[in-house]
């Protein structure tokens, strides 16, 4: 059954010139290819297109409506296969991210499936991304349904039975609010699993404290929407938090070229919110 199931990857963009061609030839390199690859562009005015279109086997479309809640969602509608895999321009997918997400959905229990991510533009990638499976899996013994929006799967028949109920709203995590409505239907499971980790880019820690804080206290908002208990939203907001507080001076001042630290602060260009 994994060497038949199908997979879609859908790519919401906006402005993603500096990364999606490296996302591109991630998904190029899999040792088991996907069955479609669907860049939805959300009125990107840089060259993004125009790197995408220089891939024989990407499918564009656009949505006029920006923010990546709409261009996600345009992205499932048009899908076709079996799964569909939602990624961001910065994923970086491991060669084998296909064909071990085809063996973990085999048995058919997962109705979507998420992963953690190792950082792969700032040293100690794997640390990382044990820390962040360790409280990950701290936040599923504690009841919280999540999916990453740069790293997960749905079940194509689950979009099709929740995508009218999904909330509309640029207060909350979309990728969150989609994993509740998935874990409220019948026989509903958002899975987690270490082994379809992703590569990301850690550049939301470019964000001052105070936008960073902002951004994470949609975790509240998003189980406020939808009347569930707080501490799980607490729980992840605190570990995210010192992540980000341990991290950043550290990140901020890594060259990626020469993969060095110097004094002076280099990476300080922060990443417009994809709302």
């Amino acid at each position: 059954m994994a060497k038949t199931l199908s997979l879609s990857i859908i790519i919401p963009v906006f402005n993603e010139e500096d990364y999606i061609g490296e996302c591109l030839d991630a998904i190029a390199s899999q040792s088991m290819a996907p069955d479609e690859v669907i860049i939805v562009d959300n009125n990107s005015s840089d060259k993004t297109v125009e790197i995408a279109k220089s891939y024989s086997f990407v499918k564009i479309i656009n949505e006029k409506q920006q923010g990546v809640l709409f261009a996600r969602n345009k992205g499932l509608n048009v899908a076709k296969s079996d799964y569909i895999a939602r990624i961001d321009a910065d994923t970086r997918l491991p060669d084998e991210w296909i064909s071990k997400a085809k063996d973990v959905l085999s048995d058919g229990n997962c109705s979507a499936i998420t992963g953690p991510h190792q950082y792969y533009d700032f040293p100690l990638g794997n640390t990382l991304m044990n820390t962040e499976n360790f409280f990950l899996m701290g936040a599923k013994l504690l009841g919280y349904n999540f999916l990453f929006g740069s790293n997960c799967i749905i079940k194509r028949d689950s979009w099709n039975r929740v995508q009218e109920s999904c909330c509309i709203t640029k207060e909350m995590f979309e990728d969150v609010d989609l994993a509740f409505h998935i874990s409220q239907m019948k026989n509903g499971k958002v899975c987690y699993s270490h082994k379809i980790w992703a590569g990301a880019s850690a550049r939301r820690v470019k964000d001052s404290p105070i936008d960073f804080y902002n951004y994470l206290k949609l975790h509240r908002k998003t189980n406020e929407l939808h009347g569930i208990s707080k501490f799980s939203a607490y729980y992840s907001e605190f570990w995210y938090m010192v992540f980000y507080l341990v991290f950043r001076p550290f990140y901020m001042r890594f060259d990626q070229n020469t993969r060095k630290f110097r004094l002076k602060k280099i990476n300080n260009k922060p990443r417009p919110h994809p709302m």
